[in-house]
């Protein structure tokens, strides 16, 4: 049986679409511009981790799930990083 590790922003997108829900509504929910959540779905930035109690709110999932995807999509972020060359 393979696992697959599912990227932050394809949790979120998976998450938000499964209630039903989009972009702009998240970020109305969470009173954040919908320029942020835009770049959450993306793969542009992470949430704090302040908001992930907010945001397991929001998506009807427990705050220890939202930090231990925040916490697996940085540590992937940052290996990324690291293996691109210095310019």
């Amino acid at each position: 049986m393979e696992i697959i590790e599912v990227t932050f922003d394809a949790w979120l997108r998976e998450r938000v679409a499964s209630r039903g829900s989009s972009g702009p509504t998240l970020a109305r929910q969470l009173a954040v511009p919908t320029s942020t959540v835009y770049r959450w779905l993306h793969g542009l930035a992470f949430p704090s981790d302040a908001m992930a109690g907010c945001l397991a709110d929001a998506l009807g999932t427990t705050v220890r799930e939202v930090r231990g995807r925040l916490d697996r999509g940085i540590e992937k972020a940052h290996l990324l990083d690291d293996a691109l060359p210095s310019i």
